[in-house]
C-alpha cells in the first residue's frame, strides 16, 4: 500500500509545497475596496434603512447586465466556455467569468482562463491559459494535480491514497503490539 500511494503522495506533497511557499512569501493583498468600502456600508445601511427594495433592485441590474455580457462573450470567444463566475468584492467591481478553451491541455484546470467584465457589462480583459506563459501553466497545472481532478478515476486514486496513511499507521500499531507481546511471552 505504501508503494502503491508513494506517486500520488508525492503529487500531493510537492504541489502542498508549492502552495505553501507561494503563501509565505507573497505580501498580503491589500484591502481591494478601501475607503470605497466604507462609504458603500454608510450608505446601503440609509439605502435599505430608506428602501428595502432599492439593494435588491441593483443586484437585479447587475444580473441582467452580467446576462448580456455572457452573450457577448459566447460569440466574441466561441472557443471559450465559462465554467465558474465570481462576483465583485467592492460595489462597482469587475466580475470575472472563469472557464477553458477548447483544445487546451487536459492537465490544465477548467477555470484556467478569464474573462474579465466591469459592472457596466464591458469585456475589460481576457486571460486565456494557452496564451499564458510557463510558469502560469505550471501553476494551473500543480492547482489541478494536488486535488487530482483529472475525472472520477482519479479522485478515487486519490482517496484511496489519502487513506494509505491511515490504514499504514493501524497496521504500523497493531505490529507493534504483536512484538510487545511476543517478547513478553518469551521472557
Amino acid at each position: 500500500i505504501g508503494v502503491a500511494s508513494t506517486p500520488v503522495m508525492f503529487a500531493i506533497a510537492i504541489s502542498g509545497a508549492w502552495w505553501e511557499l507561494r503563501a509565505v512569501t507573497y505580501k498580503p493583498l491589500a484591502n481591494p475596496c478601501g475607503a470605497v468600502l466604507q462609504n458603500f456600508k454608510t450608505e446601503r445601511n440609509s439605502t435599505v434603512a430608506a428602501s428595502n427594495g432599492a439593494v435588491s433592485m441593483k443586484t437585479a441590474q447587475n444580473l441582467a447586465t452580467l446576462d448580456e455580457a455572457l452573450a457577448r462573450i459566447a460569440v466574441k470567444f466561441k472557443e471559450f466556455r465559462s465554467t465558474y463566475i465570481a462576483f465583485p468584492l467592492c460595489p462597482g467591481g469587475a466580475f470575472t467569468v472563469y472557464g477553458f478553451e477548447a483544445g487546451q491541455n487536459p492537465l490544465q484546470s477548467p477555470y484556467a482562463s478569464r474573462i474579465t467584465i466591469s459592472d457596466a457589462g464591458e469585456i475589460l480583459k481576457a486571460d486565456f491559459i494557452n496564451d499564458a506563459d510557463f510558469s502560469d501553466k505550471l501553476q494551473d497545472g500543480f492547482r489541478r494535480a494536488h486535488a487530482g481532478s483529472y475525472g472520477a478515476i482519479t479522485k478515487l486514486i486519490w482517496f484511496l491514497a489519502g487513506l494509505a496513511p491511515l490504514f499504514l499507521s493501524i497496521c504500523g500499531f497493531y505490529i507493534t503490539l504483536k512484538n510487545r507481546n511476543s517478547k513478553r511471552r518469551k521472557l
